[in-house]
């Protein structure tokens, strides 16, 4: 089975995990889940990589991946395929930036028979079967403004914590795309449409990352967005 494979299969099973876990969904909302510390020397790994990437330590990045780590779901596999796909020689790379905020948003352990593994953040890892991945988002705070206009100084109407909601049009694009002053059209539970910051909004398919202990070592073995 490729690794590929295997990334498909852990994405379903995070799925039906999600769907039976309670308070996941509480009435539209997504809370904030974080095992991380269930493993010690998971939360110690991560606690580096998040360093690393504030310090642009691409070594120690490297460092960590899977020698076949999933990119894209079209290829590009391996270390070499990371490095082209971020552009890591570049000083305008999106590396840092996405790999910092992916890693500091929590995320969800497995543990089997099979093996161990971690996928953040938990946007991805607890999303409900209920709302369609492709059509809804999770507000990633508390109080967040909804605004008339994709304008700070537009009315608000509407506030906002931890709710699911459903994108008014079709122009999501993964966080490290869309930039962190970019605005996102949603639908709010209510029914009522409006502006968010896209910093405050997640969809379960942008950017996720993926972990598994073998032996022991904890290697990335999937950073991807999409589906």
């Amino acid at each position: 089975m490729t690794l590929g494979t295997r990334l498909g299969l852990w994405l379903s099973v995070w799925g039906l995990v999600a769907a039976t876990l309670p308070g996941l969904a509480a009435e539209g909302k997504l809370l904030p889940v974080d095992e991380a510390a269930k493993d010690p020397s998971f939360f110690a790994l991560r606690q580096k990589l998040i360093e690393a990437a504030r310090k642009h330590d691409l070594d120690f990045i490297l460092n960590t991946l899977d020698p076949n780590i999933v990119n894209s779901f079209g290829g590009s596999e391996g270390i070499e395929g990371f490095k082209a796909i971020w552009e890591v020689d570049k000083p305008q790379t999106k590396l840092w930036d996405t790999l910092t905020l992916v890693l500091t948003l929590g995320g969800s352990l497995n543990v089997s028979d099979q093996e161990t593994s971690f996928w953040a953040p938990y946007v991805h890892s607890r999303w409900p079967n209920e709302f369609d991945s492709f059509e809804h988002a999770a507000i990633t705070g508390t109080n967040v403004k909804v605004r008339s206009r994709p304008s700070l100084d537009a009315p608000v109407v509407a506030t906002l914590s931890y709710d699911i909601v459903k994108f008014a049009d079709q122009s999501w694009l993964p966080a490290g795309e869309a930039g962190p002053d970019a605005w996102v059209k949603i639908i709010t539970p209510a029914g009522r449409g409006g502006f968010v910051s896209s910093r405050y909004v997640r969809s379960p398919i942008d950017y996720r990352i993926g972990f598994i202990k073998k032996d022991g070592k904890w290697s990335i073995t999937a950073f991807v967005a999409g589906d």
